[in-house]
């Protein structure tokens, strides 16, 4: 009998074909699916790039518009009337892109500027360069202010009307100045410079005169630094005696902090404040009502918060006679572990009423204590009693307080750049 053998369906078989089938077809599908991936990676990373070089690009643009914008500036000396505020630029076309500028006012003490370019010749600028590249845009602003330091930054006493000395007087690094008469009475051990000179008091250095009159700041950017500035109330009192251990941006005995370090005062008619703080790190802002005196006599170390601000202002409204005295001490202060020697350090400026009569103003400098800068005092006014010690601060004139200086061209003040959002 023969041997029996197994037979098998043949739809195992084409079982085993439709699966071999099915994972070719999977192994396809998968490396069709591997390659849109790849594709599409590369599609992502292509744009990546493209996007990241329109990035740069746009920022270089920015750049580039800002430096079209200073030559704009320093090259025509009417910009502050021929350009508008905020309005940008025409475009113009560099590369793969476009660039272009605009000018914003950056009036002292107010937000946003005031709206004006043209309202006076110290007011800093906000220039916004802007870089556009497809769908990028890129915009950076850098504070623009003014290049030209005003003359008497060069000085270490200058007045707009008459400077009488009356006591041995050293004048070192910078001349004694004043548009008008200066009256030698006693000793100058420095240089002068003066629209007219008499007296008899030797001069050992040189005497200019007749010295072309040197322009004084506007009397408006006090109004601008009080815009600045955190009110400080007075005392009360025929005389309110200012006293205190220290003053600065961080610590304010008297109220609120700023944190620029500027304080204004308004002072009543008829009234005075007298300073009597040991270290001020800061500005004061003093307004005196008419015939209202302001008195430093005491022993203080006075520096400003930061280089670009004055120490001092004084602005008098009324036409009635005034003296303000300006005598500080000699001697050291100690504050903790440091010791001061005591002096004002910085930019000082008294500013006279308009329209009042010749003389009405004086300002009595003296007292034996160090000076390290600039006095400035503008108008017809008397200035005896000028301190021993005068020191000019060069770096006042190579680097101005913010005011002090004029427009007609313009540099990038330190560290104000900023990435600005797009228009």
């Amino acid at each position: 009998m023969p041997a029996s053998r197994t037979i098998y369906p043949r739809r195992c078989r084409a079982q085993r074909r439709g699966a071999v089938y099915v994972v070719v077809l999977g192994a396809a599908l998968i490396v069709s699916l591997i390659g849109m991936t790849g594709l599409m990676v590369a599609r992502l990373q292509f744009r990546r790039a493209t996007q990241a070089q329109d990035w740069n690009e746009a920022g270089d643009l920015a750049l580039s518009a800002i430096e079209l914008g200073i030559k704009e500036i320093n090259t025509v000396s009417t910009w502050r009337t021929t350009y508008t505020n905020q309005p940008e630029a025409r475009p113009i076309a560099m590369g793969r892109g476009t660039m272009s500028y605009k000018f914003v006012d950056a009036a002292l003490g107010i937000p946003g500027g005031d709206g004006s370019l043209n309202n006076n010749t110290y007011d800093p600028v906000r220039l916004h360069g802007i870089g556009r590249v497809g769908n990028t845009v890129r915009v950076y602003s850098v504070l623009l202010i003014g290049d030209v330091p005003l003359d008497v930054l060069r000085t270490t006493v200058a007045t707009s009307g008459f400077l009488n000395v009356t006591v041995p007087t050293t004048a070192s690094g910078g001349p004694l100045s004043a548009n008008g008469l200066l009256t030698e009475g006693s000793i100058i051990n420095g240089n002068v410079e003066a629209g007219s000179v008499s007296g008899s008091g030797p001069v050992y250095g040189t005497v200019t005169s007749p010295a072309q009159a040197k322009a004084m700041p506007d009397k408006t950017v006090f109004d601008a630094y009080k815009r600045m500035a955190t009110a400080i109330p007075y005392g009360g009192g025929a005389t309110w005696v200012m006293s205190a251990a220290l003053l600065s941006n961080a610590v304010n005995p008297f109220g609120s902090t700023n944190a620029n370090g500027i304080y204004s005062i308004d002072v009543p008619a008829g009234s005075q404040v007298q300073v009597l703080i040991s270290h001020i790190k800061g500005t004061l802002v003093i307004d005196c009502q008419d015939a209202a005196k302001v008195v430093v006599n005491g022993m203080t170390f006075w520096e400003p918060n930061t280089a670009d601000l004055p120490i001092l202002l004084i602005c008098h409204r009324g036409t009635s006679a005034a003296v303000d005295t300006i005598q500080p001490a000699a001697g050291t202060i100690t504050e903790g572990s440091t010791v001061y020697t005591a002096q004002l350090k910085g930019l000082i400026h008294v500013v006279g009423a308009t329209g009042a009569p010749s003389g009405n103003l004086r300002v009595d400098l003296g007292g034996g204590g160090l000076f390290q800068g600039t006095v400035v005092i503008d108008q017809d006014a008397r200035t005896t009693n000028v301190s021993a010690t005068v020191n000019h601060d060069a770096n006042l004139y190579l680097n101005p307080p913010v005011g002090y200086s004029t427009g007609a061209t313009m540099k990038i003040a330190r560290g104000s750049c900023l990435w600005e959002a797009a228009p």
